[in-house]
C-alpha cells in the first residue's frame, strides 16, 4: 500500500470509530437524596439502590434513566411510608421518576454541565447539573449531581412531628453500565 492509501485508510477508520454510537445499559446504580430540615440540625438522606438506564455515547452523551419511587428508603420505616404516601403520592401518580438527558459533550473523567427533562409526580421540568462519565472499553461509569425544588414538581415538603424538610433537595446519581 502506498503511504497515501495508508493515511486515507487510517483517517476513514478513525472517522468510522469516532462516529460509532455505543449504547450502555446499567448493571448497577443508585440515587441519593439529601434534604435539610428546619431546624437545620435535621438532615435526611434517602436512597434508591437500583435504576434502569440506557446511556448512548457517540462523542456526545445522552440517555434515559428511570427509578422506582417505592424503593425510596431513609432508614426510618414510618418516614419512608409517609414520603411514599404524602409526598410522592404513589397512589395517584406513576411510581417512577424519569430523566431524559439532553445531548452533552463529555470527556472521560472530566465534569461536564448537563441538562435534561425530569418527570416526577406527574410534572416534567428541565433540570441542570454536573456529570462525569468514565469510559473504559465496553464499560461506562457515571456520576451526576443536581438540585430540585419539591414545589416545582407539585410536591409539598414533608413535615414530621413539627419538623419540616426544606424545599430544596440535592440529588446524586451514580452507577455502571456495559454494552
Amino acid at each position: 500500500m502506498t503511504q497515501r492509501r495508508i493515511r486515507f485508510f487510517l483517517i476513514a477508520l478513525l472517522i468510522g470509530v469516532s462516529g460509532a454510537s455505543k449504547s450502555y445499559h446499567t448493571s448497577s446504580g443508585h440515587v441519593d437524596f439529601y434534604a435539610i430540615g428546619k431546624p437545620s440540625f435535621l438532615k435526611v438522606h434517602g436512597v434508591i439502590k437500583s435504576m434502569e438506564a440506557v446511556i448512548n455515547s457517540n462523542g456526545e452523551v445522552t440517555g434515559h434513566f428511570s427509578v422506582k419511587l417505592d424503593e425510596f428508603k431513609t432508614g426510618v420505616g414510618l418516614r419512608d411510608k409517609d414520603l411514599r404516601n404524602k409526598v410522592f403520592e404513589l397512589d395517584q401518580f406513576p411510581g417512577t421518576a424519569e430523566l431524559n438527558l439532553h445531548p452533552f459533550n463529555a470527556r472521560s473523567g472530566e465534569k461536564s454541565d448537563f441538562s435534561g427533562m425530569l418527570k416526577i409526580h406527574g410534572v416534567e421540568k428541565q433540570i441542570r447539573g454536573q456529570a462525569s462519565v468514565h469510559i473504559n472499553g465496553d464499560r461506562l461509569a457515571f456520576e451526576a449531581e443536581f438540585t430540585i425544588l419539591l414545589t416545582d414538581f407539585n410536591m409539598k415538603p414533608p413535615e414530621f412531628a413539627g419538623l419540616k424538610i426544606q424545599n430544596e433537595v440535592r440529588v446524586e446519581v451514580s452507577g455502571e453500565a456495559g454494552i
